[in-house]
């Protein structure tokens, strides 16, 4: 049984099926997950519902049963999930595009039960290699112009009581910047939610790595929409200073801070549980009443494929990474 998942929503600018999502957007409207959750609900229908023209055909996905057996499925080691399977991936015929992600990173049990710092970093390494090779799978690009990085701790959204909050994610991200300045393939490096606190923090930890592993901050993509009052939704002066510094664009963005909670993708595998080889203990967890706890996030990459000279959004997608606690 799978110990691990790796979902691809591929193209969502193509999506058509109506769907109420296990949780819903906010009043408002923004700063809702809804699309990326309608995403993995429409993944799961195009991989395991039968084919009208080919009732036959077997479920799109794959999992590493055995050792032996993972290398001919095409499937990594250590019993992970893939849906679908990698071989029915329908990649867009547009190759001219320019790709943006954003990585958010999460703190499933595995990463918590990880010493900070280094051994920490590691992980996130592992999982930045793992999400750039997903992408090359599902658009057919390797190049990324520009890499924006979400840490699940950081969660600053104009106000005061938020800037300094996931700091110690933000002093532990040195190995993991390196990695991204060291790769020749990433242009550019952003991140996100960060106060001018957080900034300034992370330049004094870019000051001292060595100039190759170095690239200067990009972007700083603010939500600023949870904010209670109105003028919340104008970047406050000291980070538009700590921007300028440094020459940071900042922009805005509709992301919740929690893209994707445990619940929500636990209702939505729920739905298919009889049709997938999930572990026993997903279905345990449910049993006894601690569905926060039968799957964990690891990470989420979304992606956007556009021809700037032409205005054209060619590809939009999700690729999400996810763990079974035993």
């Amino acid at each position: 049984m799978a110990s691990t998942l790796l979902l691809y929503t591929q193209n969502i600018t193509r999506h058509a099926i109506s769907w109420t999502p296990p949780q819903g957007p906010s009043s408002s409207g923004e700063n809702s997950n809804t699309e990326l959750l309608h995403a993995i609900h429409t993944s799961l229908h195009y991989a395991l519902d039968p084919c009208a023209e080919h009732p036959d055909e077997p479920a799109s996905f794959c999992f590493g049963a055995t050792d032996e057996e993972a290398e001919g499925l095409g499937v990594r080691e250590g019993g992970q999930l893939i849906i679908p399977k990698e071989a029915d991936l329908k990649r867009t015929k547009d190759n001219d595009g320019e790709v943006t992600v954003k990585m958010f990173f999460f703190e499933p049990p595995s990463l918590r039960g990880t010493p900070k710092g280094k051994e920490c970093e590691k992980v996130r390494d592992v999982w930045v290699a793992e999400a750039l090779t997903a992408l090359e799978k599902a658009t057919g690009k390797k190049e990324v112009s520009r890499f924006v990085v979400k840490l699940d701790g950081v969660k600053w959204d104009g106000q005061e009581k938020w800037e300094e909050v996931g700091m110690p994610e933000v002093e532990d991200i040195g190995d993991l910047w390196t990695t991204l300045s060291s790769n020749p393939l990433i242009k550019n490096i952003g991140v996100s939610d960060f106060s001018a606190k957080h900034l300034l923090k992370l330049y004094s930890i870019i000051a001292e790595l060595p100039p190759a592993s170095a690239k200067p901050v990009a972007t700083d993509h603010l939500n600023l929409f949870d904010c209670d009052s109105p003028p919340c939704m104008n970047p406050p002066d000291d980070v538009q200073l700590a921007a300028a510094k440094r020459g940071v664009e900042l922009v805005a963005h509709p992301d919740p801070h929690d893209i994707l909670p445990t619940k929500s993708l636990t209702a939505l595998l729920s739905e298919f549980e009889e049709r997938l080889p999930l572990p026993e203990s997903f279905k345990i967890y449910q049993e006894e009443g601690k569905v926060d706890q039968a799957v964990a996030p690891r990470w989420v990459l979304k992606y956007t494929v556009l021809i700037r000279s032409r205005g054209i959004l060619v590809d939009k997608g999700y690729i999400v990474s996810a763990e079974f606690p035993h």
